[in-house]
């Protein structure tokens, strides 16, 4: 079953070994710094002391000279494919990929059988937006370790999983992932979870089919946890100030912090005390921001899923939020043994948890309209008035220049979501719109590498598209995403997954955001933000409205000029960025599930049932 899987996934693929690039010896020697000739080796020295001496560099912080150490080293043994291998993560480290790239690939061709050669190019590989390559890389390691104990195999599984689904493969990546999951049992937890992913941005999958999914692996992996009814020492009291606590591994330079810090902003810290559950693995600039609010910070990443739920019930929260659903570093572990009275999940994860533990999803009426999609979760609604999200104002924000199309003459519209978005029906509809205008062009950002963008452009030729209209661009750094902005008119919104901080931050940067009305839930996002920022004449009813409202915006280029002229000045002032009003919206909600938990307790009932 596994050969004839793996077969099938690179069925479509042309995969011949990647060419080998020759060393240049100039680069080599000009890489070798002064640092090392304090800490020469004698002639003759072998490829461990070579090795000794470069992680004594590294260890000591002197990256470029334990780089140039692997190079000299690699020089001496050319033939030596574990030089090279590590000579590839120093290198990597350094920002220097492309010859961390030349070194594994040399690599795998001395040592054809060296798993951790394979699995190391492909995450470079993973990250530099070669997927389809990527998944060349891994599938080569996973035959090597098959049959074997290597705990490497679970992360080559792992890995594979997610640059299928990088790729847009979902329905092979969840197959992928299921029969890994029964051929190694001991990573099927990790495996059917990570299959979950594929249910968020798969245009063919209902509701039903994601809760069914979802429910599925907390029945396996979670409820079981919750076996024992729950005693809680919280008083039950619906008037008195409430502990909250949020757990999270995203309290850094990502989207979760931009939407979260309102709430750190606003609080009312005389009727709530807030905990902070800091999973994040790296801190950065963005988490330090974060601690200057009022707030008990816990890092907890080292903590196991017991001890955290323990120091939870020590800290006596009485409301616990979660803001990562199944993402990565996520605590939902500690969740599912049900540490605080009331649980509920919000921002980070577009679907259910599944998980009986967990009482409430935090949403709105836009996005879940009453009676349209309780069935397709496992909690209960909790709906916020405006939207579900408040947007922050962008750290870097550069100025909005003028409206490109004036320039041009024509108009440019861009895509700055995921390539796994764009499936075939988003680019039909794009398609129509770039036919019915022959002047107009479409700028794409995150578009993969290699193979996988030849077969991106021939989905557009095979429309009818000449690809010379199409401006593509790959990974962007934060601020050079932002600054792409600068060259399109109009943004368009994929479908049935929008875009959520992109939307914002394409909002911010002064374009309209074109978005079509889902019937519920995270095919709804778009209609939330747009209607928090007070445009809902942006939201498409169907594809012929999103076609119309497409063509008619681009009829109109003074009309976007004033629009992208007065358009931060018309955000700030709108619900979308009102970070005092939506606070108390989400405090009301809170005070909401709480109440209903004391009226059960009061009631003699241990818990409201989930």
């Amino acid at each position: 079953m596994l050969s004839r899987l793996i077969s099938q996934i690179f069925a479509r693929m042309v995969r011949p070994a990647p060419p080998a690039r020759q060393d240049t010896a100039a680069a080599a020697a000009a890489a070798v710094p002064a640092a090392l000739e304090t800490a020469r080796l004698p002639p003759g020295a072998s490829p461990a002391q070579w090795h000794q001496l470069a992680v004594r560099q590294v260890e000591s912080g002197e990256r470029q000279a334990a780089a140039a150490c692997y190079l000299e080293a690699i020089q001496a043994h050319p033939d030596n494919a574990p030089l090279r291998v590590n000579a590839s993560n120093v290198l990597k480290d350094l920002g220097r990929t492309a010859e961390a790239r030349e070194h594994l690939e040399q690599a795998v061709m001395l040592a054809p059988d060296l798993a951790g050669a394979w699995y190391n190019l492909g995450i470079l590989l993973h990250q530099t937006q070669y997927f389809d390559e990527a998944l060349e890389s891994f599938g080569h390691a996973l035959r090597i370790l098959r049959h074997s104990q290597d705990a490497l195999l679970g992360q080559v599984i792992k890995s594979m999983g997610l640059s299928l689904q990088s790729a847009g493969r979902y329905l092979p990546a969840r197959h992928f992932l299921h029969e890994m999951a029964e051929a190694y049992p001991r990573y099927a937890s990790d495996c059917l979870r990570d299959a979950l992913f594929t249910w968020v941005e798969d245009p063919d999958a209902s509701l039903d089919e994601k809760l069914s999914a979802h429910r599925n692996w907390a029945a396996a992996h979670a409820d079981h946890l919750l076996a024992r009814p729950a005693m809680f020492a919280n008083r039950a009291d619906p008037e008195r100030p409430l502990r909250i606590g949020y757990v999270s591994g995203d309290l850094r330079s990502h989207a979760v912090s931009y939407f979260f810090e309102p709430l750190l902003e606003h609080l009312n810290r005389e009727k709530f005390s807030v905990f902070c559950y800091d999973n994040t693995a790296n801190a950065d600039a963005t988490s330090m921001s974060l601690q200057k609010w009022p707030a008990t910070w816990h890092k907890v990443a080292s903590l196991d899923d017991d001890a955290l739920a323990r120091l939870i019930r020590s800290d006596g929260i009485d409301i616990l939020v979660d803001l990562s659903g199944h993402t990565a570093r996520n605590r939902l572990d500690a969740f599912a043994r049900k540490p605080a009275p009331v649980q509920a999940t919000w921002l980070g994860y577009p679907l259910t948890t599944g998980m009986l533990a967990m009482d409430y999803r935090i949403t709105d009426a836009t996005v879940d309209p009453p009676g349209m999609s309780e069935g397709g979760y496992s909690e209960r609604l909790l709906r916020l008035p405006g939207s579900a999200w408040c947007f922050q104002r962008p750290r870097a924000s550069p100025a909005v220049p003028s409206l490109p199309m004036l320039a041009r003459g024509d108009v440019t519209y861009g895509s700055f979501n995921n390539i796994g978005k764009l499936n075939d029906t988003v680019l039909d509809t794009w398609a129509e719109v770039l036919t019915a205008l022959p002047g107009a062009r479409l700028l794409i950002a995150r578009v993969p590498q290699g193979r996988c963008r030849d077969a991106f452009l021939d989905r557009w030729r095979h429309r009818g598209i000449d690809v010379a209209r199409l401006e593509l661009h790959g990974y962007l750094t934060r601020e050079r995403f932002l600054a792409l902005h600068d060259s399109v008119d109009i943004a368009l919104d994929p479908f049935p997954c929008p875009g959520g901080t992109t939307s914002c931050e394409s909002l911010w940067m002064g374009l309209p955001v074109l978005t079509l009305a889902g019937s519920a839930g995270l095919a709804r996002a778009g209609s939330s933000i747009l209607n928090a920022a007070g445009m809902p004449q942006w939201i498409a009813a169907d594809r012929r409205d999103y076609v119309g409202l497409a063509l008619k915006m681009a009829a109109d280029p003074q009309g976007l000029a004033q629009i992208r002229a007065s358009m931060r000045e018309r955000l700030t002032a709108s619900t979308l960025m009102n970070g005092a009003a939506f606070t108390r919206h989400f405090e009301a909600a809170l005070r909401t599930a709480w109440c209903e938990w004391c009226a059960a307790r009061q009631s003699g009932v241990r818990e409201p049932p989930g």
